[in-house]
């Protein structure tokens, strides 16, 4: 796909074709229109359609050194580097993301191109969303996937933070097979987690955050109260927290981040530091309507309450650290979560008469299609 797409146009071609898949989706068929519910079946054949394009979009990436295409030249060509290498390359359990880098360097050194290593990638990060979707939202799985394949990160994992967008693409699939807690799942729950941390540390934080809301923060007014504290000490005490994690960090890419300020060429590749409140107000949509639908109505699900405090409490940590420059790389730890909480009441849940429900369903889905392509043209 990235022979007949040039660098510049790959990001407008996805608006573009998201644009025309929700235009589909939003004609009315039936009384209950777009939240009319599907068989899993068709549901998931329509989703798994969609997938296979999205991983044939992102594998087929134009490999260039154009800052459109983001980290891809530099995840290219350090991946011809090993093409040369002995096989196999032994796993280092002591080096951080280790299964990354195992999987990263063995693939190269058995001969698989650079497209097939980023067509796995691909695969992983979307389907690994389509698992989890199949799981919280049976009767829904192709809205659901609408909505995170809508949202302005989807095309940014897939494209430029690709290891991150695999961590916490697993993470989700995590979090999702809670949602039937038994035994097995369990098991499962705490592997994929392990995977998740060997691949990008990082998401430590949205494992905490899922285990405190599951044992320590069972109330969303808890986590709210938390979050709001968050604001009050990062307007008081500035940047100086994101100094603090720069000298005791061993982690350099994030010692980059937090730093980057200082340093021109970083500043003009990363987003701009500063307090974002442009991103806190995205980010406190999806709180607002939780705490509409928990504390306000009193609407009673457990997995529900789960999934919003773990989104509320990894974005208080990044509100804590919002001073530090590429401050949406620390936000995705809580945003993988957001097209999910935001939905979650729309599809699950009876908030209000069904006419009202639609409706405030599909605003909420072309809300996050205009900040993706808001955010598209503002970075393009």
């Amino acid at each position: 796909m990235g022979e007949y797409i040039s660098p510049f146009l790959y990001a407008y071609f996805y608006a573009a074709f998201m644009f025309l898949i929700l235009v589909i989706k939003s004609i009315p068929i039936g009384g209950e229109g777009l939240l009319k519910p599907e068989s899993v079946r068709v549901g998931m054949s329509k989703t798994l359609l969609l997938a296979l394009f999205f991983i044939i979009f992102f594998a087929t990436r134009p490999i260039s050194t154009s800052l459109h295409m983001g980290d891809t030249w530099g995840y290219a060509r350090r991946y011809e580097l090993y093409a040369d290498a002995q096989f196999p390359i032994a796993m280092n359990w002591s080096e951080k993301d280790s299964i990354w880098n195992y999987v990263y360097r063995n693939m190269s050194a058995l001969g698989f191109s650079v497209v097939d290593w980023f067509f796995l990638v691909a695969a992983i990060y979307v389907l690994c969303n389509v698992w989890g979707i199949k799981r919280i939202f049976p009767k829904h799985i192709y809205l659901a996937f609408l909505f995170y394949s809508t949202f302005f990160m989807f095309y940014q994992c897939g494209m430029n933070g690709i290891r991150n967008g695999v961590a916490i693409s697993i993470i989700f699939l995590a979090i999702a097979l809670y949602y039937h807690p038994k035994p097995v799942n369990y098991i499962l729950v705490a592997v994929l987690m392990g995977v998740g941390l060997k691949i990008h540390a990082s998401v430590y934080i949205t494992i905490c955050a899922f285990l405190a809301s599951v044992f320590l923060i069972k109330k969303t007014n808890w986590a709210i109260s938390i979050w709001l504290i968050a604001i009050g000490v990062s307007l008081l005490i500035g940047n100086s927290l994101g100094e603090y994690a720069s000298s005791i960090t061993d982690d350099d890419r994030a010692l980059r981040y937090l730093n980057a300020g200082s340093n021109s060429r970083m500043m003009e590749q990363f987003s701009r530091t500063g307090f974002r409140w442009d991103f806190l107000l995205f980010s406190a949509f999806p709180i607002a309507i939780g705490w509409y639908v928990t504390v306000k109505r009193r609407i009673k699900d457990k997995y529900y309450q789960i999934l919003l405090n773990t989104y509320i409490i990894a974005n208080a940590v990044w509100v804590i650290f919002i001073y530090a420059a590429f401050t949406n790389r620390f936000a995705m730890l809580s945003w993988c979560l957001y097209p999910y909480v935001l939905c979650y009441p729309f599809l699950k849940m009876d908030v209000w008469p069904r006419p009202k429900q639609t409706r405030y369903t599909s605003m909420s889905l072309w809300m996050m299609f205009a900040f993706m392509l808001f955010m598209t043209i503002k970075t393009h």
